[in-house]
């Protein structure tokens, strides 16, 4: 089966901007076990890539967000001013994660567990400067509605 353009797309995105952020963090790793570990990073994202595994980059860009913001601030700052330039976006997400939110408060509902996992995933390492801070009480009570409705979780 062919994949969408859109797909292909997507899946580029997500590479270039995982192995941005792991490239980025092997500069700057002080001991040889973080360098082992960013190397196998690295070589889990260049796999799912290779397999085609969508919802797998997802996941990964998510995660390997999460590792980066483990970094002291002055680097997380210098890794998001980079992001800006190449991406258009920063740590508080990926362009899918914030398009999911976007979606997730405009229509007020949660569509499925996908949507779920990354509005509940969000909301776990949200700071005050993340461009959905101010919407935490709608965001928590969206969740809340898709826990105690149709979607089991």
């Amino acid at each position: 089966m062919k994949k969408k353009p859109s797909t292909d797309v997507e899946m580029r995105y997500l590479l270039n901007r995982c192995l941005t952020i792991v490239h980025f963090m092997q500069d700057y790793a002080d001991e040889r076990m973080k360098r082992q570990f960013l190397d196998a990073v690295e070589a889990i994202v260049r796999e799912t890539h290779a397999k085609g595994n969508v919802a797998g980059m997802r996941v990964l860009s998510r995660d390997i967000n999460a590792m980066a913001k483990a970094m002291p601030a002055g680097r997380i700052t210098e890794l998001e001013a980079k992001l800006a330039v190449e991406f258009g976006d920063d740590l508080a997400g990926d362009g899918n994660t914030i398009r999911t939110i976007m979606s997730v408060l405009q229509e007020r509902s949660i569509e499925n567990e996908d949507d779920y996992r990354i509005v509940h995933e969000y909301l776990q390492d949200i700071s005050t400067t993340d461009p959905f801070y101010d919407r935490i009480e709608d965001l928590n009570d969206i969740l809340l509605a898709y826990h105690g409705g149709s979607g089991e979780v």
